[in-house]
């Protein structure tokens, strides 16, 4: 199967698990039945057929951290911001990921990583790096990300800096009950753990199902076992508990196409991303 971005087929096919990336993280793809895909790479374990899967966990730590606006670079049309992480993450982990300004001088401004090295260091081997605890980072923005020319998005000293995953970087199986990051799609085919490949995100496809939700039934991508689809009434179709804690620990991610049966992947029509 390949699959195209508009008009262009897309240089990473599907049923493919390459080391080397290829596109951009979260780029999509969609065949001529209309399913559509988002790129991504699987974190630190292989990623199974027909399990839903959620995004890296956002790192408390490195969340409303003050800018270095003496050495960062802050002034309008930067794209150098330098930052103090209070907590150690993964080699790549920021790689393709956001740069948001949570309160303060240009609260609400959201700026895309390109790459990022250590103070006095330098961008050879950009992105392959790790982040320690307590390190001071300065993280490079796209240059069409560059911070605006405008007073009310300058970054000050009064501004608070997040840092935010790419949702389709080290993506994992969603585990059972309580979701770690954000849901992001459906394992078509076996990805191997830290490489590169295509997740689902719309459109009919198979998904192991966690109880016997009904035809046309909404469904939540939590379950008692991890990487399951469950109904949003849970294994009660009449318990109003069970569906206000489900939509509580999940947003509905589709609907059943076949009545669920336990441990089998049953049909689902995604509806995550278009």
């Amino acid at each position: 199967m390949n699959l195209s971005s508009g008009y262009v087929e897309l240089s990473q096919g599907m049923f493919v698990s390459s080391a080397t990336q290829g596109p951009p993280l979260g780029v999509s793809g969609r065949d001529d039945m209309g399913r559509v895909y988002k790129y991504c790479r699987a974190g630190a374990s292989d990623l199974a057929m027909g399990t839903v899967l959620q995004g890296p966990a956002t790192v408390a730590g490195n969340l409303t951290l003050t800018p270095h606006t003496t050495t960062g670079g802050t002034s309008p049309g930067s794209v150098n911001i330098m930052v103090t992480c209070v907590s150690a993450v993964s080699t790549g982990f920021y790689n393709e990921g956001l740069l948001m300004v949570a309160s303060g001088s240009g609260g609400g401004g959201s700026y895309k990583i390109n790459n990022f090295f250590s103070l006095g260091g330098s961008a050879t081997g950009q992105g392959g790096v790790s982040i320690s605890t307590g390190a001071t980072w300065k993280f490079i923005l796209y240059n069409e990300d560059a911070i605006p020319v405008m007073t009310n998005m300058t970054i000050a000293t009064s501004s608070k800096i997040s840092l935010i995953p790419n949702p389709y970087m080290n993506v994992i199986v969603a585990p059972a009950n309580t979701l770690t990051g954000p849901i992001v799609g459906v394992c078509t085919y076996p990805i191997t753990a830290t490489q590169f490949g295509w997740l689902q995100t719309w459109g009919p496809c198979a998904i192991v199902s966690n109880d016997t939700v009904l035809l046309g039934g909404n469904l939540v991508g939590v379950a008692t076992t991890a990487g399951r689809v469950e109904g949003a009434q849970g294994a009660a179709a009449a318990a109003t508990t069970t569906f206000l804690g489900n939509l509580l620990r999940s947003p509905i991610i589709g609907f059943a196409m076949a009545v669920g049966v336990q441990a089998e992947w049953r049909p689902v029509f995604l509806t995550l991303a278009p």
